[in-house]
């Protein structure tokens, strides 16, 4: 496609040069997106090229503040907590099957560990790439793989007429030939959709190489001129297009947009828009690391002639000069506070902007953690942004799950199921506050008359703490309080003591005899 006048990344276009976009992509929007992914990724791992500080006057390193890693851990440590998923339809033996099935697929492949790497990095970059593989040369119950997916290899083959019908999906990545390293390759995996009229659609895969200026189909409907030049290189175990199992009617790649925006084939790095202002942040903190530099070596000043030795200047050292020269220290920046307004005000403008409150990023004023109408007014932000997000993650999850137990474990696992479908879910980001809960829940069955039973308090703890209680508990409860009543009852010191009192004044009662008052 021709460049767009405006898209996603024209914010962060002037930080990047010629040299950062690769070249081995026609098309102006997808060296943009590649490049700006990079850009992203050095801005939040603090690279200090990303941003060209000016030096000015001395030969030291600037100063990079981490703002933009902050923001994003902040957001990402309230975004999709306590994934999980639930399984509904088909039969219990097939519900547990698949159950069993994946939770062994999340085991093996780190699911969790690579699902918070894709929220972080989705959140830098932009778009976050998951992708299925199989082996079926692997032992049953192992040959399925989840990738986290570059999401600069993902090259997406939209209808012309549509651009959210996806047709394929080309995943490319430069590659060295081994018999000549100075010849630019590009090795592409291809998968497509082929539509019938008669049912499911099927999906084909194919892997070969291809010069760096001769992979793109996709710009043979814009350019006439575009030629495709394979490659073949010794060596290489590439394949000709051939057909997934039948089962498996979707391309198994899947796309996470951040700030997804209808009608945008990518999204929009939580980063965009504040480029500058990062810049701005970081040239503050070096200018004033300067200032405070020259103000403690100091700047001097001399009327008289340089002395043929060379001034000497040092502590508890004295320097002559002819009378009437002069020779004094300039006084340099008396306070720094003007400087560090400035920067915290710009730095706070970033965490507005992000909608990242001071207490998302760790720093707790107790009166608000406690509180909870201030905690939500103060999370507020953060939350109903990352909902949004949340939103898209399920939606995309939902449907590789779906895809996973439906087309991918029977077809390769040999799984034998009725259809069921996979609801994956995210858990309250909000730390929960036990005490208070506990208190509350506690409090409702303790009124007179009680407004919730033991047994319904029971279930309310279980929902918002987890707890885990036994179908007896109650039975248990009600016996204990018995048996707890019945030794009170017979319990000895009692009955020793109520005897005495009974002999002290006069009543009948068991006799004591000397041994006994002896003891």
């Amino acid at each position: 496609m021709p460049k767009a006048e405006f898209n996603q990344w024209s914010t962060v276009e002037p930080f990047i040069s010629s040299t950062m976009k690769p070249s081995f992509v026609a098309d102006e929007d997808d060296q943009l997106r590649l490049a700006a992914y990079s850009l992203y990724e050095q801005i939040w791992r603090l690279v200090p090229t990303v941003f060209e500080l000016q030096q000015r006057g001395t030969d030291g390193d600037p100063i990079y503040i981490p703002s933009a890693r902050k923001c994003i851990e902040a957001t990402n440590r309230y975004l999709g907590r306590g994934f999980d998923f639930r399984i509904d339809g088909g039969d219990g033996d097939g519900r547990t099957q698949a159950d069993n099935l994946m939770r062994s697929v999340f085991r093996r492949e780190k699911f969790n560990a690579k699902f918070g790497s894709l929220k972080r990095m989705t959140l830098v970059r932009g778009d976050g790439i998951w992708h299925i593989t199989a082996d079926p040369n692997k032992p049953l119950g192992t040959r399925i793989s989840l990738h986290e997916l570059d999401p600069a290899k993902y090259h997406p083959i939209y209808d012309v007429n549509d651009n959210e019908t996806l047709l394929g999906v080309h995943i490319v990545e430069p590659y060295i030939d081994p018999a000549d390293k100075n010849k630019a390759l590009v090795r592409r995996q291809t998968y497509r959709k082929v539509v019938n009229t008669s049912g499911p659609a099927s999906i084909t895969s194919e892997l070969a190489l291809f010069e760096a200026d001769g992979w793109d189909d996709r710009q043979l409907t814009l350019n006439p001129d575009y030629k495709i030049k394979p490659w073949n290189a010794a060596g290489f175990k590439g394949w000709n297009e051939f057909g997934l199992p039948p089962q498996i009617t979707s391309i198994p790649v899947y796309h996470v947009s951040n700030q997804y925006e209808s009608g945008l084939p990518f999204g929009l790095s939580e980063l965009s828009g504040f480029e500058r202002l990062l810049a701005a942040i970081n040239q503050g903190v070096s200018d004033q690391e300067l200032s405070l530099a020259f103000d403690g070596l100091g700047v001097y000043f001399s009327t008289a002639p340089r002395p043929s030795t060379g001034w000497v200047l040092g502590p508890g050292s004295v320097i002559d000069g002819n009378e009437g020269n002069t020779f004094e220290r300039v006084n340099g920046v008396g306070s720094v506070r003007p400087s560090m307004d400035h920067i915290n005000l710009l730095n706070s403008e970033l965490k507005e902007a992000m909608g990242t409150p001071d207490i998302a990023i760790g720093k707790v004023d107790v009166a608000i953690a406690q509180s909870g109408i201030a905690l939500s007014l103060q999370m507020g932000p953060i939350l109903t942004r990352n909902s949004e997000k949340e939103d898209e993650l399920l939606a995309v999850h939902d449907h590789m799950f779906f895809d996973l137990v439906n087309g991918w474990m029977p077809a390769y696992e040999q799984m034998v199921i009725n259809p069921v479908t996979v609801e994956p879910f995210f858990g309250d980001p909000m730390p929960k506050d036990a005490d208070a809960i506990i208190k509350r829940i506690t409090g409702m069955m303790g009124t007179t008359p009680p407004l919730i039973s033991a047994e319904y308090g029971r279930k309310m703890l279980t929902d918002e703490l987890g707890y885990d209680f036994p179908k007896s508990m109650g039975e248990d409860v009600i016996a204990e309080i018995e048996n707890n009543s019945k030794a009170q009852m017979y319990d000895p010191f009692a009955i020793r003591v109520a005897q005495e009192l009974a002999v002290d004044q006069g009543s009948e009662g068991i006799p004591i005899t000397a041994g006994q008052a002896g003891a």
